[in-house]
């Protein structure tokens, strides 16, 4: 069996929270038909692929780009729903990342407490 160019559609699909039979149901295909798409058993058609992406409300290259080897499941949920957000929301949620990893200065009490905590 020819395996066609590997696509993000599951990726994108499972961020949207969408399951097959959702997806297959939206835009009038076969569930076969979408996991055929999704595991490269079958080309993704140009008039499917625009339908897909307008369902799952993202740009179609969206779902044709590959995802890095060595993705871990959590990253390609956070990538997924990362792009279901508008430009401001990506903005606020990068200066959210910002402020959690941002390193804060402990009180006395607590860095006594932590350092000891970690010596045990």
């Amino acid at each position: 069996m020819i395996k066609h160019p590997p696509n993000r559609l599951r990726v994108v699909r499972q961020g949207r929270g969408w399951t097959l039979q959702e997806l297959a149901d939206a835009v009038s295909l076969s569930v076969s038909t979408i996991h055929r798409y999704e595991t490269g058993q079958r080309p993704l058609k140009v008039g499917h692929l625009e339908n897909i992406a307008a369902k799952l409300k993202c740009p179609p290259g969206d779902l044709l780009r590959e995802s890095a080897q060595g993705d871990i499941p959590e990253e390609q949920e956070l990538l997924a729903l990362f792009r279901l957000l508008s430009h401001d929301q990506r903005r606020q949620a990068i200066g959210m990342f910002n402020v959690w990893l941002a390193p804060s200065p402990l009180p006395r009490r607590a860095r006594r407490r932590r350092s000891t905590a970690l010596a045990v």
